[in-house]
């Protein structure tokens, strides 16, 4: 058995936490300044247990707060006022004041960290869920959770390992003594109190006999906050549990049961926990999904009285740092090892800290100011949407498929190092990652579909250097960040090298636009996410650090401000509005000689590339104080820029033309699996997609009809034309059978994958030690949302960049900056259009180690194209 151990630790040291980041995710944040009941609302309406915590003021993650949180609240509220409506007490006190999580410790990982020290991390910190860092900045990607790594064992190692037929009994899995159970007649609210008294999550309800009638947990209280009963506190469990008979079931196992039927149980039921019974339905013990990953890595007590062995955990953390291959897969020399991170880390510390008489938080802001209202959503009622924000009051947050941050508008303030505290793991029963779905059926609506809003729409890439503060700023001005953890790269080359490609969205409106902002990290290991944000967006605002040196380290060599711009102008951005951020630095103060000299180096630049002086608007900001993002500048500020404000200049920009009657082109970003239904989310290029439209997604083929159609700014719509973000449901098509770089067309007129295509290739840079490219050269292809790995299969002649007229003679190889005629192989076919016919589905990058080295145009496709534009 310990072989089996060994074989799980070395699969684990070997494996990064990238590897068990899914195509999509939900990630719900929620800021500091929201009321307890507001963001009690939030993780109802995204159908969470937990959300990290952001503070708009320190521009940073401060906490994670749970429903175990929330149940102390409840709890406090209840004993300080009995009797009375709770419900304006939650409204008026904010999280800042009633949270004490924040206080905690952030123990989070990084995505090239390995899933053993991930494991050993949630286990030595007895935490339930470890965030997933993006060390660049410090954007959480995803949360792993035991689960999450239980599965992925059994998925690769279920043949190689023994244990999985042993009995949990056998293993030592569970807990089996001092099992806390509660009577059919206690009031709720003496459950909560018995879970907080026991550090516990949940608790088995059981009749006269021993015999379980069903667990509560700490999740249940989503249904208190669901049905706005807080009466219910005073009511016997047994109501509750009565309540929800016909769509809960008693979950169970037996300690004979094979760690691999109990596994497959934990996986139907999406339970974090089981209760072991005997033949008659008596409660005999509980067991965890933590339980369960101790037993893969931890030496077995060889007992039926399963117990926590935190005695171990030192000695298995040495020998995480001693085992084969460490120094392989350890972190970098400038980053401290894992082993050090998790000794290092505080242990966690009391949750709760109340001050009740604490002033509530007056945002400096003018919520009625007329410009720049960032809005969202109101919640679809059968699947995840965005909630509806109105003038008046901004919903909380918005329903996401991805990162959702639910935020006031808040200044921003310089960003500091106070991490997240995840909640302390109960020694006893596990932890409280979550019930079954469907515990709480959920509320329908007959209200009527909705006309997507008449205001122009717009998407925004922002682009830059990393250090120049893009994100900073737009999430505080946003009160919908979704972010999307993604790892889209093609080859097992990239994949090894740890690039995790995640994309930001955020949406806000003005009285004359709608916006959505696409915002990808600045560094150069994830330039492929900035190409996928790019491929997507009408506008680019640039965002240039004023800082001494900054700017210079992103426009010189080696700095991504050169390669994002190019990029974009190649992708399809014809508006460029240039930023000089963080004009308020010490180093700068608004200096006019500073911004006039970063001008005169990146004019000549931008129009090299192609950016005409028309093409590009220019203006000094500070992200960090707001000054020129809503209003004007103030003469008092700056004296010397009498010109517009960032959201002016946004306002004032012409959507581009697009055609509503062509064929429909929905190139997929991403597909979410939620509530028994596969969303599917891109940008509407072409066309209208309609409900009740019948459709295909290519290259697979498959066919569907529309049933539901949503966008970031309305959820539940009869139809959203080109240049629109959507949601839609489609009829019979599974989440195994599309993926981020299919289409998604109209029956009558789908587009044709194909696996080879001519195109016209312009090398803009080449690696040293790869100075040509010749017929056989491998690159990686980027196209709309699709990324594949391809090879030049042959170079079919120069083109002259005056006349476009392509040489007779075929070149064996060419160099940096040649202009050439090619064919290109794909290993897997693309959906592609000619650039002559759809610009947007016609243009195409090739990268190759990290680096871009051609932008290109497809010029043909093999064969006929079924239908017409």
């Amino acid at each position: 058995m310990q072989h089996d151990r060994d074989t799980i630790s070395q699969f684990l040291l070997t494996h990064k936490c990238y590897d068990i980041m899914p195509g999509t995710g939900k990630i719900v944040v929620l800021d500091t300044a929201l009321p307890v009941k507001a963001a009690f609302v939030a993780l109802i309406d995204n159908d969470v247990k937990s959300a990290p915590l952001w503070d708009s003021e320190a521009g940073d993650y401060v906490g994670m707060i749970t429903v175990s949180d929330f149940r102390n609240i409840l709890r406090h509220f209840h004993a300080a006022s009995p009797g009375a409506d709770l419900a304006p007490l939650l409204e008026e006190h904010e999280i800042r004041i009633m949270g004490g999580s924040m206080s905690d410790a952030l123990i989070t990982v990084r995505p090239e960290e390995s899933l053993h020290g991930a494991a050993l991390a949630l286990l030595q910190h007895r935490i339930h869920r470890l965030p997933i860092m993006d060390p660049v900045d410090r954007t959480i990607l995803h949360i792993i959770t035991h689960r999450k790594i239980n599965n992925f064992l059994v998925k690769n190692l279920a043949g190689a390992v023994g244990l999985l037929a042993m009995s949990i009994e056998e293993l030592g899995i569970g807990t089996f003594a001092g099992v806390v159970t509660v009577g059919a007649e206690t009031p709720v609210i003496g459950v909560l109190d018995l879970l907080a008294r026991h550090n516990i999550s949940a608790v088995p309800v059981v009749d006269e006999r021993g015999v379980a009638l069903g667990v509560y947990a700490n999740s249940d209280i989503v249904d208190i906050a669901r049905r706005r009963t807080f009466s219910d506190l005073d009511r016997p469990v047994s109501d509750i549990l009565l309540r929800r008979s016909t769509q809960r079931v008693i979950h169970s196992c037996h300690p004979k049961d094979p760690l691999q039927l109990v596994l497959q149980r934990f996986n139907k039921t999406k339970v974090h926990r089981l209760i072991a019974t005997d033949s008659q339905g008596r409660v005999l013990g509980i067991v965890s999904l933590s339980d369960i990953l101790k037993a893969f890595l931890l030496p077995h007590t060889a007992t039926a009285t399963a117990q926590p062995r935190p005695d171990l955990l030192p000695a298995l953390a040495d020998q995480h740092q001693q085992m084969p291959h460490m120094d392989e897969h350890s972190a970098s020399a400038n980053s401290p090892s894992e082993t050090a991170q998790l000794a290092a880390a505080p242990a966690p510390a009391s949750k709760l800290k109340f001050n009740v008489n604490a002033p509530a938080f007056k945002p400096s802001f003018n919520v009625n100011a007329p410009v720049f209202k960032p809005k969202a959503a109101a919640p679809a009622t059968a699947a995840p949407e965005e909630p509806k924000a109105t003038e008046e009051e901004a919903a909380p947050v918005s329903s996401s498929t991805t990162t959702t941050t639910a935020t006031p508008e808040p200044a921003a303030a310089a960003t500091v190092t106070t991490p997240v505290a995840a909640e302390p793991e109960e020694p006893a029963h596990g932890e409280e990652e979550g019930e079954e779905a469907s515990a709480v059926p959920e509320t329908t609506s007959d209200a009527p579909r909705k006309v997507i809003d008449p205001r122009d729409h717009l998407s925004i890439v922002l682009i830059g250097h990393v250090g120049s503060s893009r994100g900073k700023w737009t999430k505080g001005r946003s009160r919908s960040m979704r972010r999307r953890p993604r790892k889209k790269l093609a080859g097992a080359d990239e994949r090894a090298k740890g690039k995790t490609v995640e994309v930001g969205r955020a949406h806000f409106t003005t009285e004359t636009r709608r916006f959505t902002i696409l915002d990808a990290p600045g560094h150069k290991n994830y330039v492929p996410n900035m190409i996928g944000g790019a491929a997507c967006a009408d506008v680019g605002i640039l965002v240039i650090s004023a800082r001494i040196n900054e700017f210079e380290a992103g426009f010189d060599k080696g700095g991504q401000t050169r390669e994002h711009t190019m990029l974009a102008k190649t992708l399809g951005v014809s508006r460029l509005v240039v930023v000089i951020n963080k004009m308020d630095d010490k180093s700068v103060m608004w200096s006019k000689e500073r911004y006039d000299s970063i001008l005169q180096k990146l004019q000549p630049f931008l129009k090299q590339v192609g950016f005409g002086p028309k093409d590009v608007s220019m203006l000094p900001i500070s992200g960090i104080t707001g000054a020129n993002l809503l209003q004007p500048l103030d003469a008092s500020v700056c004296d010397w820029y009498q010109g517009p404000s960032l959201v002016q200049v946004l306002d004032g920009l012409r959507p581009p033309k697009r055609d509503p009657a062509a064929a429909l082109r929905i190139p997929i970003l991403d597909r979410i699996k939620d509530a028994g239904k596969v969303f599917i989310e891109g940008k509407v290029e072409s066309g209208t997609v309609r409900v009740g439209q019948k459709v295909v997604v290519m290259p697979t083929k498959q066919a569907g009809v529309v049933l539901s159609v949503a966008s970031d700014f309305a959820p539940d719509l009869d139809g959203a034309a080109a240049g629109e973000y959507v949601r839609i449901v489609v009829s019979g098509v599974s989440d195994d059978q599309i993926r981020a770089g299919f289409v998604v067309c109209d029956a009558e007129h789908p587009i044709v994958a194909v696996p080879q295509f001519e195109a016209q290739l312009a090398v803009i840079d080449l690696l040293e030690h790869k100075p040509i490219i010749s017929p056989g050269y491998t690159a990686v292809f980027h196209a709309h949302t699709a990324v594949e790995e391809c090879t030049i299969k042959l170079i079919l002649g120069t083109i002259d960049k005056k006349t476009g007229e392509v040489s007779k003679q075929k070149p064996k190889f060419v160099k940096k900056g040649a202009f050439v005629s090619a064919r290109i192989q794909l290993t897997q076919p693309v959906c592609l259009d000619t650039y002559k016919d759809f610009p947007q589905l016609g243009r195409f990058t090739l990268r190759d180690e990290g680096k871009t080295i051609a932008i290109g145009k497809v010029t043909r496709l093999p064969g006929a194209r079924p239908g017409a534009k």
